[in-house]
């Protein structure tokens, strides 16, 4: 399914009330450089990543509920249950703490009736928009909706919040909202101290606006964060900067990422038409250069970032900073990617790989899974190509695999490994109605049970990740 999504147009005033710690030391040549013993946010290792995680656990697939069901009929805004509310605000957490920034928002419940209210506005709209005309509703209801969908993150096209969150408003790497990173700055926003979700149809929101002006404003953030879980890793990168000390030259900012990988190292030019530069605080409370390195990144790599082309009242002219990537789930992050021509679903943990099929025009959805680093334990997933209907399929089956090739179709090797602890199990479905690309792979059990509805058979479990 294409995921569409859009952002709030509203530019908070410019708040420069200080950094949380006392200026980094500059070097001779004007770089300034950022580390654990200066930053200025917190600095998280992997151990503190991934306890706050256990404390605070999110799923991704956990299907959104309500203690009172949207209705637009009936005009019922609808409530969510605690257990989605929490589902969403801890993964919105999770990535603030990420970050080093307060991770201790809080679930609002006149934002979330803003919240549910436009989404379920927009169910009657019938697509997305932050100031929709009154789709033929009473003015109370419209307002009511209005002001959810005209000061929220809003999407369309999430099963859950939490994957709204995770895959649409942090990665927000689509053609549309790169350059800004709207979605990404207002879910990282330094002075948010509540807020309120909503999910009705198709369409989910995310309440943007309530902030504490007494927080103060860092003088840099970065995501991907210093200490930065592969699991999270997308492919648009963010420095987000205090106005009122540091600024960027849009035409001669350059960015050199330098990277450790394997114990082997790279330098990787960052093209000028992959870099962006907002020195307003369109979004958010910090301006931001985004960029696209345009390569992958794996657990145990470092990278060191160098920005120039800045200005700063510390008479500093680049910037440094080096991001460690680490995980917290303990194996490789799968990719998915959908083919909207041929109806294709396709899975790899190579970022190259499937960031080359986005630039052909595939769509990225998401994270699938989180299969294990290594065959210790574990059980190898084939990997195969029709070269006639141009499919690929996925066997834990030998005899399956060793049947195709026979058949004439191309062994591709192993692409993954299954979970031999079992944690989180695939379904697999087929299409007796497709030629080719007919079979589909999931961990979300309300996918599942929605594809057999429509006549897709269930071949039972395909094989089994680290998490979902």
């Amino acid at each position: 399914m294409k995921r569409r999504k859009s952002i709030v147009a509203i530019a908070l005033s410019v708040i420069t009330a200080g950094s949380f710690l006392a200026a980094a030391p500059v070097k001779a040549d004007s770089t300034l450089v950022i580390d654990s013993s200066n930053s200025p946010v917190e600095v998280h290792s992997e151990d503190e990543i991934k306890s706050f995680f256990d404390s605070h656990p999110f799923d991704p697939n956990l299907a959104d509920t309500y203690a009172v069901a949207p209705n637009v009929q009936t005009e019922t805004a609808g409530d969510l249950s605690d257990a989605s509310a929490a589902n969403a605000l801890n993964t919105l957490n999770m990535m603030r703490y990420v970050a080093g920034i307060s991770s201790d928002v809080t679930n609002d419940d006149q934002l979330e009736q803003y919240a549910m209210a436009g989404t379920t506005l927009l169910t009657k709209v019938g697509s997305l928009n932050h100031r929709p005309d009154n789709p033929g509703v009473s003015d109370g209801f419209y307002q009511l909706g209005y002001r959810g969908t005209s000061s929220s993150n809003l999407e369309d096209g999430y099963a859950t919040l939490s994957k709204a969150i995770l895959n649409g408003w942090m990665d927000d790497s689509d053609d549309y909202n790169w350059s800004m990173a709207g979605h990404r700055r207002w879910c990282l926003d330094t002075k948010t101290a509540h807020t309120g979700f909503g999910h009705s149809g198709s369409y989910t929101a995310m309440y943007d606006f309530g902030i504490d002006d007494s927080k103060k404003t860092p003088d840099l953030l970065m995501w991907p964060a210093q200490t930065m879980p592969v699991d999270f890793l997308g492919r648009l990168w963010t420095l987000s900067y205090n106005t009122g000390k540091y600024s960027f030259n849009a035409s001669s900012v350059q960015i050199t990422l330098t990277v450790n990988s394997g114990g082997k190292t790279s330098v990787v030019q960052v093209p000028a038409q992959n870099i962006s530069v907002d020195n307003a605080c369109s979004y958010g409370d910090m301006g931001a250069v985004n960029f696209k390195p345009g390569r992958t990144f794996g657990a145990g790599d470092t990278v060191t970032v160098n920005l120039s082309g800045m200005n700063s009242k510390d008479g500093c002219s680049s910037l440094q900073y080096t991001v460690k990537i680490v995980s917290v789930c303990g194996g490789n992050v799968m990719y998915r990617s959908y083919n909207p021509n041929s109806g294709e679903h396709f899975y790899t943990s190579s970022y190259a790989e499937a960031s080359h099929l986005w630039s052909l025009g595939w769509n990225y959805e998401g994270i699938g899974w989180v299969a294990p680093y290594s065959a210790t334990n574990n059980k190898p997933v084939y990997r195969l190509y029709n070269p006639v209907g141009g499919e690929h399929h996925y066997t834990l089956n030998s005899d399956e695999r060793n049947n195709l090739i026979s058949a004439g179709w191309n062994d591709e090797g192993v692409g993954w490994y299954s979970d031999g602890q079992e944690r989180t199990k695939l379904y697999r479905e087929y299409n007796p109605n497709a030629f080719a690309n007919n079979h589909n792979y999931t961990t979300n059990p309300a996918e599942h049970k929605y594809l057999v509805s429509l006549g897709w058979r269930d071949e039972g479990t395909a094989w089994y990740g680290v998490i979902s």
